[in-house]
């Protein structure tokens, strides 16, 4: 049931808690100030080189009380691509997952599979990570963007070229 107050709107659901997640996983580049802080995010698309690694960032949506560990992996990576499993620990809302592409790694682009699994009471549950993306306008000089949830993960490896070196 809905009621409006002025320039409030409130909303009132009264229905059994399903604990449960969702999860959200973004590549972005950070502009940070001299604590470190970041101040500044620009979305980017996933692109990894050879040699290289690139972070994902993965956020989760507890729904209803949720909050145990949540086991990330990523499925359908190309060959020469890999990523080591994390876990988004209890009650937390975030985590980083790092890809990784070997010295020889193929050019390849398409769609990659991040996966949370969680035990929510006596059942396991799977789910698959939507993709944060920006669309920006398409006008010259014109700044205005939106953002949407887009059903799969995309992620290129790029061939021409590999990183000179590795930290």
């Amino acid at each position: 049931n809905a009621t409006a107050r002025g320039d409030l709107f409130y909303r009132l659901a009264i229905r059994e808690p399903k604990p449960d997640f969702r999860l959200v996983a973004f590549s972005a580049q950070h502009e940070r100030n001299d604590n470190g802080e970041v101040v500044k995010s620009d979305p980017r698309p996933l692109l990894l080189h050879r040699g290289g690694a690139e972070v994902v960032e993965i956020l989760a949506f507890r729904r209803d009380g949720f909050d145990g560990e949540i086991h990330l992996s990523a499925q359908f990576l190309p060959l020469g691509v890999t990523c080591a499993g994390v876990i988004i620990p209890e009650g937390s809302g975030r985590t980083k997952l790092a890809l990784r592409a070997a010295d020889n790694a193929n050019a390849w682009s398409g769609n990659i599979s991040i996966v949370g699994r969680a035990r929510i009471g006596d059942t396991w549950v799977t789910r698959m990570a939507r993709s944060g993306e920006v669309q920006w306008g398409g006008k010259q000089n014109e700044s205005i963007t939106t953002s949407r949830l887009a059903r799969n993960v995309a992620l290129a490896v790029n061939d021409s070229w590999r990183f000179p070196f590795t930290v």
